[in-house]
């Protein structure tokens, strides 16, 4: 493929100012750290006093949406004097980003509330700083040693490992001393040592009103302040999320292709939920609706080049397919899906409340890695970490885990594999938004109405409720209905 498909939108971080692309945007941000960022990757820098700020991908402000990632960056560093004023000042932000700060003492690099943007950084003996978007690019400059451990072997070739999409679980990867950043977490970069800044408050409990109007008003605004910069793919399903951002949209509906993609398979079905619903729904509109077919067989040389740009890559599952379909279809576009909102819909709860280690969690159908040794280490790593902390700052660990396990891993990887086609945007990916809507009672937020999502579409676009949402089979639903039952039995 052509060059500009080579680690396209990622970028390498290091004290070798050998580590760079031609072609690329090269920066020294200070006298011995040298960064080398892809074309496709925009690149904004500002600066207050000794603070230097620098930008990697985009940024949105959901409450000043006509701004630009350059005047969003001014306004974080202007009257800054220390990086956790910098932190605190991203949480009402979205994008799909990472934030390299530096002072005359502190060197620290922070992505978005669930590390859409990929952070990973290399522990060696020389001491050497070594970071960058994936270990792929890492792997580029230096050999990078493998774990062939007994754990790590059971783990990666275990036939669930491959059912579940490669769903990784931890901050470790399948080569030894490569971390990755995990969301909630900053990177220490001169001591290469992630640290945990969230959660840092008690989560306050906000009504069902409240929720509902600035859940509303951060979903809206992100979404025009993206459609300010790109024309817009915007995926809808028969699913709650997708109806929250069709709903969100409405300002905005000229700019956007509205679309789902479906095999040949699900085609075929007559009654085929996320493709039958919103084709009714976009007909009772009057707006344009594409059915994506996703049927086309992969290039040998798409799948090499995706192979090559990230070391996770997962050629052989369906969506990887809409990969490539998306870079047919949608060049030049941004994608807008609704990854993360499930962090919010209470879905993530044990039937029963049972003692939390790693055993139990890895047995849970969201982990479903039962009797995987790696698995539960990891799992117990993460518990003692923010266990206690759930407890002091009223979180339920499940949203937690669903938030840093799942969207922090699995969640990542796609938009990392779509790097090659297409960028995105996940409007939920906000940390205001995250809390604002956890902060509502539970029982607003659970199956079978999720009435905060379905007050959220009445206030914005009501004509959106003229389907259903959130339709499940007739064996799935009485499946669900049952657990949902006996879960509020321990509300």
């Amino acid at each position: 493929m052509q060059e500009k498909y080579i680690f396209r939108r990622q970028f390498i971080l290091s004290s070798n100012s050998q580590f760079r692309f031609d072609g690329w945007t090269n920066l020294e941000l200070d006298k011995n750290i040298h960064l080398s960022v892809h074309p496709d990757l925009e690149v904004t820098q500002s600066s207050f006093g000794p603070i230097q700020l620098t930008l990697l991908g985009f940024v949105v402000n959901p409450f000043e949406p006509m701004k630009s990632n350059q005047e969003i960056l001014d306004d974080l560093v202007k009257g800054t004097t220390e990086f956790n004023e910098v932190l605190q000042k991203t949480d009402p932000l979205g994008g799909r980003w990472v934030i390299i700060y530096k002072d005359n003492q502190s060197f620290n690099m922070l992505n978005d509330p669930c590390g859409q943007r990929q952070v990973y950084y290399h522990k060696n003996n020389e001491h050497n700083i070594l970071c960058g978007s994936d270990p792929a690019i890492m792997n580029h400059f230096v050999t990078l040693e493998k774990d062939i451990s007994l754990e790590m072997n059971d783990f990666i070739n275990s036939p669930i490992y491959a059912k579940k999409e490669n769903s990784w679980i931890g901050s470790a990867t399948i080569f030894k001393g490569v971390e990755h950043l995990m969301p909630n977490y900053y990177l220490n970069i001169n001591e290469l040592k992630s640290i945990r800044f969230w959660p840092n408050k008690p989560i306050t409990k906000l009504d069902l009103e409240k929720g509902v109007d600035l859940a509303s008003e951060i979903l809206k605004g992100s979404l025009l302040a993206i459609s300010n910069r790109h024309k817009l793919a915007l995926a809808v399903t028969a699913g709650w999320d997708s109806r929250v951002l069709l709903a969100a949209s409405k300002d905005i509906k000229d700019n956007v292709t509205y679309f789902v993609s479906v095999t040949k398979e699900e085609e075929s079905e007559k009654d085929f939920p996320d493709l039958v619903v919103p084709k009714k729904l976009f007909q009772q509109l009057e707006i344009p609706f594409y059915v994506q077919k996703c049927d086309i067989e992969l290039p040998s040389r798409f799948k090499k080049r995706l192979e090559s740009n990230v070391a996770m890559a997962r050629i052989n599952i369906p969506k990887t397919k809409n990969i490539y379909k998306s870079h047919l279809d949608f060049d030049g576009m941004m994608s807008i899906n609704g990854n993360a909102s499930e962090i919010a819909r209470a879905r993530n709860q044990p039937i029963l409340p049972y003692k939390v280690t790693g055993a139990n969690l890895s047995k849970l159908r969201l982990m479903g890695y039962r009797g995987i040794k790696y698995v539960e280490n990891r799992l117990d790593e993460w518990i003692n970490g923010i266990g206690e902390l759930c407890k002091d700052n009223n979180l339920n660990i499940y949203d937690v885990l669903y938030w840093e396990q799942r969207m922090g891993n699995w969640g990542a990887l796609y938009p990392a594999e779509q790097d090659i086609s297409i960028d995105q945007f996940s409007p939920y990916n906000n940390r205001l938004l995250l809390t604002t809507l956890l902060s509502v009672d539970v029982k607003y937020r659970i199956f079978p109405k999720y009435t905060l999502y379905y007050k959220i579409i009445e206030k914005l676009w009501k004509e959106t409720l003229q389907q259903p949402v959130g339709v499940l089979g007739f064996k799935k639903r009485i499946k669900t209905t049952i657990k949902y039952a006996i879960i509020r039995c321990f509300m």
